[in-house]
């Protein structure tokens, strides 16, 4: 007889953030704009995005990623000795402007207003060469430091309460 395996880590928490997400769509204060759920075979690993905006934006959306990487995946599956396992989590911030040097550093004091010091933030400006009126799409991550497990789950809320505020600042 086949034994079936528990949900993992990652497969709970991805249900617990696309409800969260999808009951702020239901309550018509979001849309979700995309989602991806991918097994990558080559590297054994899982990745979940959702990416959404607020009703009504200028365009501005974040994203959460969510991530599992074989050594996580296998120590839970193969109930080995070790960390807790866990994902890895991060969330994105799209928009765009004309003016990214002004926007970046303004984007940076509002993400750290919001958000504290303690995790990396990144920026990346991209832009499409020779156009007459250079729009610049600028794309901000906060990347947290530690594995996001079950224990963690409750804080979920919280964290898309902070999207949102981010979004409503960013949008502006």
């Amino acid at each position: 007889m086949n034994r079936m395996f528990d949900p993992t880590v990652f497969d709970n928490v991805k249900v617990v953030f696309e409800g969260s997400v999808y009951d702020l769509d239901l309550e018509g204060l979001i849309d979700v704009t995309g989602r991806n759920d991918i097994m990558d075979l080559s590297l054994f690993s899982r990745t979940y995005r959702v990416r959404f905006r607020l009703k009504g934006s200028n365009g501005t959306e974040a994203e959460l990623l969510l991530g599992a990487d074989l050594a996580n995946l296998a120590s839970e599956i193969l109930e080995q000795s070790g960390p807790v396992p866990g994902c890895t989590l991060s969330v994105r911030f799209a928009f765009q402007t004309g003016t990214p040097e002004i926007s970046c550093a303004e984007a940076e004091r509002l993400i750290r207003g919001i958000w504290g010091e303690e995790y990396k933030l990144t920026q990346q400006v991209k832009y499409s060469f020779g156009e007459r009126q250079a729009l610049y799409h600028i794309q901000a991550e906060l990347h947290f430091h530690r594995l996001f497990t079950e224990s963690l789950i409750e804080d979920i809320p919280e964290l898309l309460s902070h999207v949102m505020l981010t979004l409503q600042q960013l949008d502006k």
